[in-house]
């Protein structure tokens, strides 16, 4: 499968947005990668708002009143999630609560 960078790259940006939008003034953000015999893995962990279990990427179930007070931009999380899937990849995304941040974690296929 050829991989079109500059798609996979409005993926990584609206991640990025993201985690810029929903975190207060002298948070942090951090953006790792790894890669694995497979697979390469790139996480983007905000101390940000955090995301309720309704607004993870993952879950296509329209979300709730709240979810926009715990941060999530859940349009610009589904866009991210149909790029990354289209390339053969994975988000997923994990949050301990509200006020708690957020990480959400792109898995997909080495080219």
């Amino acid at each position: 499968m050829s991989i079109d960078a500059a798609r996979l790259g409005q993926a990584f940006s609206g991640l990025l947005a993201n985690a810029s939008a929903y975190t207060a003034p002298g948070g942090a953000i951090t953006l790792s990668a790894r890669m694995h015999a497979e697979m390469v893995t790139v996480t983007v962990a905000n101390q940000g708002f955090g995301l309720s279990p309704h607004a993870l990427p993952g879950n296509r179930d329209s979300l709730p009143d709240d979810s926009v007070a715990m941060g999530s931009s859940h349009p610009r999380l589904a866009v991210v999630r149909d790029l990354v899937q289209a390339y053969g990849g994975t988000v997923a995304g994990s949050s301990a609560g509200k006020n708690q941040g957020s990480a959400l974690v792109v898995t997909l296929p080495k080219a």
